[in-house]
């Protein structure tokens, strides 16, 4: 139940920043900007998600009984 809800927050972290970089995209016009922001949010994308994956399976592994 913990890693659910840990996860349902994740997702809306993630969409929230995804809301963020579109705004942001909007605000620049510069193509090369753009191109740079959008290669930045999928390298932060994986990168997130990687380390929260680690997270949730060490807490997994130290506390079993959840």
């Amino acid at each position: 139940m913990i890693i659910f809800l840990s996860i349902l927050s994740i997702l809306t972290i993630l969409k929230l920043e995804k809301l963020i970089i579109i705004l942001l995209l909007l605000v620049l016009s510069n193509k090369v900007m753009i191109i740079l922001v959008l290669v930045l949010q999928i390298v932060l994308d994986r990168l997130v998600r990687m380390v929260l994956y680690y997270l949730l399976w060490i807490k997994y592994i130290i506390e079993p009984n959840y």
